[in-house]
C-alpha cells in the first residue's frame, strides 16, 4: 500500500504563499511510492482579492487542494488544523496516510521531500510519528528533535509528521497558543518512544517568511 503525505497549510497570510509554493514545487517529483497532496485551508477572513491571488500562485501546481472554512480564523492556525482533520476523517480511512502541518510562515528544507520519500516506506505500523530538527535559517539552528523530550517548548508544529488514525484522533485547542506542542505530547502518549522515529537532520525553517 503506497503512502500518502498530506501537507496542510493554514492560510491567513496570503502574501507568503508564493514562497511556500516555490519551496514545495522546486523539490517535488512524482514517485510510485508516495503521493503528496498539499492542502491549503483558507482563513475565514480572507477577501476575494486575496483568494484570487492565491489561486494565481497555484495555477501550475496540480497537487494543491483548496479548502474553505467559514469558521477557522486567526493566524495561529489551530482551528484550520481541526477543520482539515475533520475533512480527512470523512474522506479516507487507512494506515497509509500521514499528515504534516506546514504553517504559512515556515518553509520546507530542500531535502524534505526526498527524505520523506525514502523514509516512509521503512515505517511499519508500530511507527506513528516522525520527528526531525528545525532551524531558523540555513546557518542558525533552532531545535533538535528528541523523542525523550517531546513536550511544549521543545518541539514545534513543523518538526513532526504523524500517521492519520481517525479512531484515536484528538483536536487542537484553538484557544491555546501552545496546542502544537500539546498535540505532540498526545502523540507521544499514544505511540510511546518506540513509535517515534527520529531523523537527526533539519527539514524545516521556522518563521522563515515575513510579510513585506
Amino acid at each position: 500500500m503506497n503512502n500518502v503525505l498530506h501537507i496542510v497549510t493554514p492560510v491567513s497570510r496570503p502574501e507568503l504563499i508564493a514562497k511556500i509554493a516555490k519551496s514545495i514545487k522546486d523539490q517535488y517529483y512524482p514517485t510510485p511510492n508516495l503521493r503528496i497532496e498539499w492542502h491549503l485551508v483558507f482563513d475565514a477572513a480572507l477577501t476575494g482579492d486575496q483568494k484570487n491571488y492565491i489561486f494565481s500562485q497555484l495555477m501550475f501546481i496540480d497537487f494543491a487542494n483548496i479548502l474553505h472554512s467559514d469558521t477557522a480564523k486567526a493566524f495561529v492556525g489551530h482551528a484550520h488544523r481541526n477543520f482539515f482533520l475533520n475533512h480527512l476523517r470523512k474522506e479516507v480511512y487507512g494506515s497509509n496516510h500521514w499528515i504534516y502541518f506546514l504553517d504559512d510562515d515556515t518553509i520546507l528544507h530542500p531535502d524534505f521531500i526526498s527524505t520523506v520519500t525514502d523514509i516512509l516506506p521503512q515505517m511499519d505500523l508500530t511507527h506513528g510519528c516522525i520527528i526531525f530538527n528545525q532551524d531558523f535559517n540555513e546557518s542558525r539552528p533552532r531545535l533538535v528533535a528528541d523523542k525523550n523530550n517531546v513536550r511544549v517548548g521543545h518541539i514545534d508544529m513543523g518538526m513532526y509528521m504523524f500517521r492519520f488514525m481517525p479512531d484515536d484522533m484528538v483536536m487542537f485547542d484553538p484557544a491555546d497558543y501552545c496546542a502544537d506542542g500539546i498535540y505532540a505530547e498526545h502523540l507521544f502518549q499514544l505511540h510511546g518512544s518506540s513509535g517515534f522515529h527520529r531523523l537527526n537532520k533539519t527539514l524545516s525553517y521556522y518563521n522563515y517568511l515575513r510579510p513585506e
